[in-house]
Formats: C-alpha cells, structure tokens, sequence
C-alpha cells in the first residue's frame, strides 16, 4: 500500500495538509500490515475506525480528520465498498472552544517582559517558553548536555546548515508525557545560552532555580514591565495557539508538546477571525469579482 500512498500525496501541495495525510493513511497502512488496497476488507476499515473512536471518541476533530482522509484515499481508487463502510460511523467534530484572550500571552507582552529583564539569564527563561512551549518542570531541568547540534538541509539554499535542539526529559506533572522528545528552538536563544554558560559556567541545570523560583521571576517582571500578572503556564497556551494558527499539523504539534493525546490539542485549532479572514481573502482574492467567479 505505500506505493499508493506516495502516488496519492505526490500531488498535496500544503505540506502541513500532506502530513496529516502521510501521517493518517501511514497509520492505516501498519494496522492492515501493508496490505495492498485491493485486498483491503471492508471489516478491517470498521476494525482501523472503531480503534481510533476507542482512543479519541466519537466526537472528535481527529477522528474526524481520519474518516475524511481515508474517504478520500478509497475514492481516488474507486473503492467504494470501503466509503460505505467509513459512512456507517456517525463521527461528529466538537463544538470549537475558544481559547479566551486571557490564555494567550500577546507579542507586545512578550516584548515587554524581556525589556524588563535585568540578565541573560532570566531572558533565556522568557525566550526558552515562548519559543518551545515545554512544561515548567521540563524547563527548569534542562542541562547543557540536553542540548544537541544537528545538520538540516536550508529549503531555500540546499545548502546544509547547523542547527540546535532540546531534549527534553518530558517529567510532567501527574505522569504526563514521560517519554523524551526533540524541541527545536532558534539559533539566536542558544547563541544567548553559549554566552551565559561561558560567562557563568552554571553547575547542574542551565538556569539554576527552581519551579516555584521561575514562577516568582514571571511575576516580579509582570510588575516591572507594568502588565497584568501572568502564569508560566500560559506561554504553553500561547505556544500551541501559535502554532495551530500557523496551520502547524496536529500531529507535529503533538510530538512538540509532548501531549498523550491530540484530543488535548483540539482546542487550540479553532477558527480565529484572524484565520477566517485570511481563508475568505485566499479563497475570493480579495475582490468581489473573484468571489462571484
């Protein structure tokens, strides 16, 4: 089956849309071993679909986006068996929550918090949240070694190019998200962590304190920087807003945050004004002549 997938994406041009696809028709494939699609049974997609309701719910943007996607992978090889199959399963996508103004750090308050800073340090704190959106606790025990050095491909130049990453231990609160995973960040943050560590030569953790010490900092900058009084944990929830809004997928963003699950994450991919416009101004061209073609 996966020659037919790749012939299938070979014509996504979105790569956050080609993802999710990659990502849901990929999944598929492993749960039926690879079989070729002709030999796919109708029992089997039922089988695919009623593991997914089990992990997600039936009332789910997920869910939802696997029975669209697979929908569309069995029309362009015209196996309609398996569309009828997909159309018994009643899936529903929620209600969008919106995440109220309050959850969301804004750029200016971003901006505002770093003039307020009195050291390199605490500005690496503030630039660590906003930019990898990891947990307090991951945070905190972020050690050099944590950080790695890899060699990416430059999109634009095809030149390659020496980029950084945090791994990070992933020891949420109440056992969540135990397991390791890669953040990346921007060179500019390491550059500023580089001159700390060779300035301060920090023993143990880079930052050297504490949960409740970070909390203490954000609220003495809050004050400094003459904004209301924020909670670290709303750099997450800004983090992820950001992203979705950036139609970053689902799943990438998931293996950013750490999240068990992407029901968690559902929440941040509603349709803001912002995303509404910005859709109608693609879709019509801005115009009235290109909205009645």
């Amino acid at each position: 089956m996966r020659a037919e997938i790749q012939n299938f994406l070979k014509d996504f041009v979105s790569p956050s849309t080609k993802s999710t696809y990659s990502y849901v028709l990929n999944s598929f494939a492993n749960s039926v071993n690879d079989k070729p699609l002709i030999k796919i049974t109708p029992s089997e997609v039922e089988h695919y679909i009623n593991r997914i309701i089990k992990e997600h719910g039936v009332v789910s943007n997920t869910t939802k986006v696997h029975q669209t996607v697979l929908k569309a992978f069995f029309k362009k090889h015209n196996r309609l068996d398996l569309i009828e199959t997909l159309k018994k399963f009643k899936i529903q996508t929620p209600e969008q929550q919106i995440i109220s103004p309050e959850m969301i750090i804004t750029k200016e308050e971003y901006e505002k918090l770093l003039k307020a800073t009195e050291c390199i340090r605490d500005e690496i704190i503030l630039c660590m949240f906003w930019e990898t959106g990891a947990r307090l606790s991951e945070i905190v025990d972020i050690k050099t070694n944590n950080i790695l050095k890899i060699e990416i491909e430059n999109e634009e130049t095809g030149e390659m190019e020496t980029r950084h990453i945090i791994v990070v231990s992933g020891k949420g609160r109440k056992g969540k998200g135990k397991k390791s995973r890669q953040i990346p960040f921007t060179e500019k943050t390491f550059t500023k962590i580089q001159d700390y560590i060779k300035d301060q030569n920090p023993k143990g953790t880079i930052i050297g304190i504490k949960k409740n010490g970070v909390s203490k900092l954000l609220l003495k900058l809050c004050a400094k920087a003459k904004i209301r009084a924020l909670h670290i944990h709303l750099f997450r929830h800004t983090f992820c807003t950001r992203m979705a809004n950036k139609d970053v997928s689902i799943f990438k963003l998931k293996a950013m945050t750490g999240h068990e699950s992407t029901k968690t994450l559902e929440r941040y991919y509603h349709a803001t004004p912002e995303i509404l416009i910005k859709e109608f101004d693609r879709v019509t061209g801005k115009t009235k002549e290109a909205f009645e073609k």
